[in-house]
């Protein structure tokens, strides 16, 4: 029988947290004279603020947005159909410990068809994590008054092989259960707290900046990173702030939040070679740098790069797009209000601080191969495209000359 390249039935999913409710024994022995009382204690972890993510695919007839349980606020359960490759559901929900007790993880459990899971189907992907995915495992505590943001996600993989499609529609349940129990001198934190970009994983490192605790923090901070089969670089903080100017659909994206770039040139590439236009959206260089840039991260890394709506100054016109890897533009390195694109954007934190302007261009510099080189900017008009010189100034070359990349990403 031909398999199906489509999976066309309903595959349905449920998460459940278990709360024990059974504590340890409260006991208390007062030795002091007088009178003493005690506060009743509660214990009251529960789910709240259900957030399905825009990349989810449209429900289906049947399907049920993930959504609480209204009779029991400690169950959430959702339906979803994926359809063809490429199609997920992702949503966010939080964990509230509101009780008066601290409390940790005694258990948890992953089922698929009521089976402890120990490996997927070939075209599947499924997780539960916390939001900035680190895993879910035992002891892990739970402070009174806080709260936790699990990322629950589903996908039917892009590119997955015909052969391992399955031959006929597909049900599947998933069952993810967390044991929460009072907390003991077992119980330890969920993640590392940021310490050091240098040093602190990547895990952290997107805890701090989706949860904006950035102070341990500098604008500049390098990190060094393996490109599987690029080389090893250093990548650098070059944003951390995001002022009201960044606000609205069009204002590129590109210059706000947390966003790093290579700190030096990666590679020597043409931006463009087989279109007409030139234009970022459709050039050469942006495919290489959204795949085989992309892919040769490190995992942790890759999946923490988040796609960033842009705005591009093309041939004197404003052009919206999005992007993972992305290169810059003039504004974003240059306080001159005259750059292309200039009231859609904004001059990075980084060059700002280290004093680039365009009469002081020297905090620009980048290098390939310990030599300094001109590095190429998204910004083309005419037959110019602008990019940055081996002393930091703006200068032009064309589209087909091969000339110096040094990307940049957000994360979140």
């Amino acid at each position: 029988m031909k398999k199906k390249k489509m999976i066309a039935a309903v595959v349905f999913f449920i998460v459940i947290a278990l709360i024990t409710i059974g504590y340890s024994y409260l006991s208390t022995t007062l030795n002091i004279s007088g009178s003493s009382g005690i506060g009743v204690a509660t214990w009251d972890i529960h789910f709240d603020n259900v957030d399905v993510l825009d990349n989810s695919v449209a429900l289906s007839t049947g399907d049920v947005a993930a959504a609480i349980n209204p009779s029991n606020d400690t169950e959430v359960s959702y339906t979803v159909t994926l359809t063809k490759p490429g199609d997920c559901y992702e949503f966010l929900v939080d964990v509230v410990n509101d009780g008066t007790l601290d409390a940790m993880i005694g258990a948890v459990s992953s089922k698929m068809n009521n089976v402890e899971i120990t490996t997927l189907p070939a075209y599947l992907d499924y997780r539960v994590t916390y939001e900035d995915g680190t895993a879910i495992t035992e002891n892990q505590e739970l402070l009174s008054g806080e709260f936790e943001t699990l990322d629950v996600y589903v996908g039917f993989k892009k590119d997955v092989d015909e052969d391992d499609l399955p031959e006929t529609d597909t049900t599947l349940t998933f069952t993810f259960g967390v044991t929460y129990v009072q907390a003991t001198d077992e119980a330890v934190a969920v993640r590392d707290y940021p310490e050091s970009f240098e040093t602190d994983s990547w895990a952290t490192i997107l805890y701090a900046a989706r949860s904006g605790f950035t102070g341990a923090y500098s604008v500049g901070d390098m990190k060094e990173v393996e490109l599987n089969g690029l080389g090893t670089y250093y990548i650098r903080i070059a944003n951390l702030t995001t002022p009201d100017e960044c606000a609205g659909t069009g204002f590129s994206q590109t210059g706000c939040g947390f966003v790093l770039e290579f700190s030096d040139v990666i590679t020597k590439r043409a931006f463009d070679t087989t279109h007409a236009s030139h234009v970022w959206e459709t050039a050469d260089i942006n495919t290489y740098l959204n795949d085989t840039v992309y892919n040769a991260m490190p995992a942790e890394l890759k999946a923490m790069v988040i796609s960033t709506p842009m705005v591009t100054a093309s041939n004197g016109a404003a052009t919206n797009s999005t992007a993972r890897l992305y290169l810059l533009n003039e504004k974003e390195i240059y306080d001159d209000s005259s750059k292309p694109g200039s009231n859609a954007t904004r001059q990075l934190d980084y060059y700002y601080e280290v004093g680039v302007t365009s009469g002081n261009t020297g905090g620009a510099i980048k290098k390939y191969n310990n030599t300094a080189s001109n590095w190429v900017l998204r910004t083309y008009s005419g037959s110019n495209l602008s990019e940055v010189s081996t002393s930091g100034g703006i200068t032009y070359t064309t589209a087909n000359a091969v000339e110096g990349i040094a990307p940049a990403f957000r994360i979140g």
